[in-house]
């Protein structure tokens, strides 16, 4: 059965907000050691390449989020709208993102606890409006894949699954596939990409985050959500680069049946 329009939009918006959270935090590899020195684009003898400035546009208005850094370290990002995300390392992994509104209103939490170098759990704690406590458990399989499941923590702390479910892919260092399942109804996306490199490729630890494609190490050209075999959405994206082959400018299209959302992103280092 295919969505109703109503519910499309709904299901569209929730992709959105995630996707805008993900943004910030969240990254897919297939090795999950840092970087070796010598897939680090530098700009000189040893400075990296690190985007500082993130300008979206809307209503032919720009709104410009500064990212700030210690090394290749992220320390935090404030966005236009006053949105304010703080990041914490323990040695060279990040292991706690906070997130707060204008006038500093506690939004979310998320930690991170790590064994033997790769991600194990992570923990969502949304403060704003209603709170709600979600751990992922991640599970690192033998064919380099990687399986998770949510489960929400309850007020008397105990944990119960919360019916979702999935499964990522790698290759090359970007995340081409994830398989999931919520409610019982399955959603499968996949992902194509250029050669070039990603924006976020330099961000000590973010390799580590396991969850969506902001941070591979190539950039997405192509992405399709297929909801229970049936339904599908795409979204292709369309870059233009600097001398150094990172992306100053993002040309993002999302279409679902005749409805299309187009936005534009750029980026400075």
């Amino acid at each position: 059965m295919l969505l109703k329009k109503n519910q499309l939009q709904t299901f569209y918006l929730k992709i959105q907000i995630m996707k805008k959270v993900v943004l910030l935090f969240s990254i897919a590899f297939l090795s999950f050691t840092p970087y070796p020195n010598d897939e680090i684009k530098i700009i000189n003898n040893d400075t990296p390449i690190l985007v500082k400035e993130i300008i979206n546009y809307k209503d032919d208005k720009q709104y410009v989020d500064k990212i700030t850094y210690n090394g290749n370290k992220i320390v935090s990002q404030n966005n236009a709208d006053g949105f304010i995300i703080n990041y914490t390392y323990t040695g060279d992994l990040i292991t706690k993102i906070e997130a707060f509104e204008y006038k500093g209103k506690p939004y979310f939490t998320q930690h991170y606890t790590y064994v033997n170098g790769k991600i194990d759990t992570s923990t969502f704690t949304m403060h704003s409006n209603f709170y709600h406590k979600t751990e992922i458990k991640y599970t690192h399989n033998a064919d380099g894949t990687v399986s998770y499941n949510n489960f929400t923590t309850l007020p008397s702390g105990e944990k119960q699954p919360n019916a979702r479910g999935g499964k990522y892919t790698f290759n090359n260092g970007n995340l081409i596939k994830e398989e999931s399942l919520y409610e019982g109804r399955e959603t499968v996306i996949t992902y194509e990409y250029d050669t070039k490199n990603n924006v976020f490729r330099n961000v000590l630890g973010f390799n580590l985050l396991l969850d969506r494609i902001t941070c591979s190490v190539n950039n997405v050209t192509k992405l399709t959500s297929k909801f229970s075999d049936i339904e599908s959405m795409t979204t292709t994206y369309v870059y233009k680069y600097d001398s150094d082959d990172f992306p100053k400018e993002e040309i993002k299209t999302d279409v679902y049946e005749t409805s299309t959302y187009t936005k534009k992103i750029s980026y400075r280092y």
